[in-house]
């Protein structure tokens, strides 16, 4: 028999590299402070073996998960940007048609449990000066000093200047690159399979999942957040036979934050 190599995760990769850049005097907070829930549509696509019996059948499904961030630390006192660990759970669906047209095709249901890692969670998102006005960014200033009158008596001065950006200026490039870090997360865990397809029996697996993905925060509120998010995820098994089938799927949609403290 041969020997297997070892593959290292990347959640594991990213976690290892995460405590080598941790110092040891920065905050760590432990507990569970806020949820959030996200809604999405899913693309489906078979891999590795799986992709030689089957091809792409309906496009569109729903994603459901909620994530409880458990563990969040700063990368040094005296700032507010580090890393969290949460506990991840999440439900989607996939759908495949059958390569020789023997069946009606196969549906697939995976159930999910795991943990998802934000290298840089909580960053402060950067605030431009002005405020977005046909599609440029208007930064208006207002100076103040002082003057004298013709009794020779000091007297306040007041004025404006508008200064008229692109918005992919400086200003935007900031606040873009700020959303997505903020954003970033890794996922790895397990799943729970479920493959139907009459008049087969129904067969179930357990698999590995990891995923990568983005999701910013578009709106926040003293309670709630909301988040556009989009991501990737690969599924992979062994099969009784000794193979390796995967599913790739694609995540976009929303969600929603709720701080619980």
């Amino acid at each position: 028999m041969k020997n297997r190599t070892p593959v290292i995760p990347l959640s594991s990769i990213v976690v290892l590299l995460l405590l080598n850049a941790f110092p040891m005097n920065a905050q760590v907070q432990l507990g569970i402070r806020k949820m959030n829930v996200f809604g999405q549509i899913s693309y489906s696509s078979p891999t590795n073996e799986l992709k030689n019996y089957y091809s792409l059948g309906d496009l569109m499904k729903f994603y459901i998960g909620a994530e409880l961030p458990f563990l969040a630390a700063n990368y040094g006192k005296n700032t507010t940007t580090g890393f969290s660990i949460a506990a991840l759970v999440d439900h989607e669906k996939a759908n495949f048609e059958s390569g020789d047209y023997s069946t009606d095709g196969m549906d697939v249901k995976m159930t999910s449990f795991g943990f998802r890692i934000r290298p840089f969670a909580n960053m402060a998102v950067y605030a431009p000066k002005g405020k977005i006005v046909n599609g440029n960014y208007v930064i208006i200033t207002t100076h103040k000093g002082s003057g004298i009158d013709e009794h020779g008596n000091s007297i306040p001065t007041e004025y404006t200047t508008t200064q008229t950006l692109p918005i992919w200026s400086d200003e935007g490039a900031k606040l873009i690159v700020t959303m997505l870090l903020s954003g970033m997360y890794f996922d790895y865990g397990k799943s729970n399979m479920t493959f139907i397809e009459p008049p087969y029996s129904t067969v179930h697996r357990n698999a590995t999942m990891y995923s990568y993905g983005c999701s910013p925060t578009i709106g926040a509120a003293k309670k709630i957040n909301m988040y556009v998010d989009v991501g990737i995820r690969q599924y992979k098994w062994i099969n009784s036979i000794g193979t390796t089938s995967g599913i790739k799927t694609w995540h976009i949609g929303f969600g929603i934050g709720f701080n619980l403290k």
